[in-house]
Protein backbone atom coordinates (compact mmCIF):
# COMPACT_ATOMS: atom_id res chain seq x y z
CA UNK A 1 0.00 0.00 0.00
CA UNK A 2 2.82 2.41 0.89
CA UNK A 3 4.51 1.68 -2.44
CA UNK A 4 1.33 2.52 -4.35
CA UNK A 5 0.95 5.80 -2.45
CA UNK A 6 4.60 6.67 -3.06
CA UNK A 7 4.22 5.88 -6.77
CA UNK A 8 1.03 7.96 -6.98
CA UNK A 9 2.69 10.87 -5.16
CA UNK A 10 5.75 10.67 -7.44
CA UNK A 11 3.56 10.69 -10.54
CA UNK A 12 1.65 13.73 -9.27
CA UNK A 13 4.87 15.62 -8.53
CA UNK A 14 6.31 14.82 -11.96
CA UNK A 15 3.12 16.02 -13.65
CA UNK A 16 3.20 19.26 -11.67
CA UNK A 17 6.85 19.79 -12.57
CA UNK A 18 6.14 19.24 -16.27
CA UNK A 19 3.27 21.72 -16.30
CA UNK A 20 5.39 24.30 -14.49
CA UNK A 21 8.32 23.93 -16.88
CA UNK A 22 6.04 24.17 -19.93
CA UNK A 23 4.75 27.54 -18.73
CA UNK A 24 8.17 29.10 -18.16
CA UNK A 25 8.81 32.43 -19.84
CA UNK A 26 11.49 32.06 -22.56
CA UNK A 27 12.03 35.79 -22.39
CA UNK A 28 14.76 37.27 -20.29
CA UNK A 29 12.80 37.92 -17.15
CA UNK A 30 9.36 37.96 -15.69
CA UNK A 31 8.47 37.40 -12.10
CA UNK A 32 6.71 39.89 -9.91
CA UNK A 33 7.88 43.46 -10.41
CA UNK A 34 9.73 42.48 -13.61
CA UNK A 35 8.97 42.87 -17.27
CA UNK A 36 5.45 43.55 -18.44
CA UNK A 37 3.84 43.96 -21.87
CA UNK A 38 0.23 43.98 -23.06
CA UNK A 39 0.62 41.98 -26.29
CA UNK A 40 3.04 40.49 -28.82
CA UNK A 41 2.46 40.99 -32.57
CA UNK A 42 3.69 37.72 -34.09
CA UNK A 43 1.66 38.24 -37.28
CA UNK A 44 3.74 41.32 -38.09
CA UNK A 45 7.13 39.64 -37.53
CA UNK A 46 9.91 40.59 -39.92
CA UNK A 47 12.95 38.44 -40.66
CA UNK A 48 16.32 39.84 -41.70
CA UNK A 49 17.11 37.05 -44.16
CA UNK A 50 15.49 34.35 -46.29
CA UNK A 51 15.91 30.76 -45.09
CA UNK A 52 16.88 28.00 -47.51
CA UNK A 53 16.94 24.26 -46.77
CA UNK A 54 20.42 22.79 -46.26
CA UNK A 55 22.00 26.26 -46.00
CA UNK A 56 23.15 27.62 -42.64
CA UNK A 57 20.82 30.38 -41.47
CA UNK A 58 21.91 33.33 -39.35
CA UNK A 59 19.26 36.01 -39.06
CA UNK A 60 17.09 38.11 -36.80
CA UNK A 61 13.36 38.18 -36.14
CA UNK A 62 11.84 41.51 -35.09
CA UNK A 63 8.62 41.12 -33.07
CA UNK A 64 6.64 44.19 -32.05
CA UNK A 65 4.91 44.51 -28.68
CA UNK A 66 2.54 46.95 -27.01
CA UNK A 67 2.36 48.20 -23.44
CA UNK A 68 5.97 47.83 -22.34
CA UNK A 69 6.89 49.01 -18.84
CA UNK A 70 10.48 50.19 -19.45
CA UNK A 71 12.10 47.27 -17.61
CA UNK A 72 15.42 45.76 -18.65
CA UNK A 73 15.50 42.07 -19.58
CA UNK A 74 18.26 39.51 -20.04
CA UNK A 75 18.86 37.28 -23.05
CA UNK A 76 16.35 34.46 -23.27
CA UNK A 77 16.65 30.71 -23.37
CA UNK A 78 16.94 28.78 -26.63
CA UNK A 79 13.67 28.12 -28.46
CA UNK A 80 13.82 25.16 -30.87
CA UNK A 81 11.84 25.31 -34.09
CA UNK A 82 8.96 22.93 -34.66
CA UNK A 83 7.53 21.75 -37.97
CA UNK A 84 10.76 22.29 -39.85
CA UNK A 85 13.44 21.58 -37.25
CA UNK A 86 17.12 22.48 -37.01
CA UNK A 87 16.76 26.17 -36.14
CA UNK A 88 17.05 27.91 -32.77
CA UNK A 89 15.78 31.35 -31.74
CA UNK A 90 17.17 33.30 -28.77
CA UNK A 91 15.91 36.59 -27.36
CA UNK A 92 18.49 39.39 -27.46
CA UNK A 93 18.86 41.26 -24.14
CA UNK A 94 17.46 44.78 -24.01
CA UNK A 95 15.15 47.26 -22.32
CA UNK A 96 11.44 47.56 -22.97
CA UNK A 97 10.06 50.85 -24.18
CA UNK A 98 7.49 52.60 -22.03
CA UNK A 99 4.71 51.78 -24.47
CA UNK A 100 5.28 50.10 -27.83
CA UNK A 101 8.55 48.61 -29.04
CA UNK A 102 10.31 45.68 -30.67
CA UNK A 103 11.93 42.50 -29.37
CA UNK A 104 14.76 40.95 -31.36
CA UNK A 105 15.48 37.23 -31.58
CA UNK A 106 18.58 35.78 -33.24
CA UNK A 107 17.81 32.68 -35.29
CA UNK A 108 20.57 30.27 -36.25
CA UNK A 109 20.96 26.73 -37.52
CA UNK A 110 20.29 24.67 -40.62
CA UNK A 111 16.91 23.39 -41.72
CA UNK A 112 17.21 20.22 -43.81
CA UNK A 113 13.82 20.48 -45.52
CA UNK A 114 11.62 23.23 -46.92
CA UNK A 115 8.46 24.26 -45.06
CA UNK A 116 7.42 26.28 -42.01
CA UNK A 117 9.69 26.58 -38.97
CA UNK A 118 7.60 27.74 -36.01
CA UNK A 119 8.86 29.22 -32.74
CA UNK A 120 6.66 29.62 -29.65
CA UNK A 121 7.54 32.94 -28.00
CA UNK A 122 6.64 33.56 -24.37
CA UNK A 123 7.55 36.95 -22.99
CA UNK A 124 6.19 39.16 -20.23
CA UNK A 125 3.22 36.90 -19.64
CA UNK A 126 2.20 36.94 -23.33
CA UNK A 127 2.73 34.25 -25.96
CA UNK A 128 2.40 33.69 -29.70
CA UNK A 129 4.14 31.82 -32.49
CA UNK A 130 6.26 33.18 -35.32
CA UNK A 131 6.76 31.26 -38.55
CA UNK A 132 9.90 31.39 -40.71
CA UNK A 133 9.31 29.99 -44.19
CA UNK A 134 12.19 27.77 -45.29
CA UNK A 135 12.56 27.61 -49.11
Amino acid sequence: MKQKLLLLFSAAMLTALLFTSCEQDNGGGGGSGGISINALDCVGVTFSATATANVAYNGTAAVNYTGGNGAAYAAGTSILSTGVTGLTATLVAGTLANGNGTLFYTITGTATVAGNASFLLIFGGQSCSIVLVVH
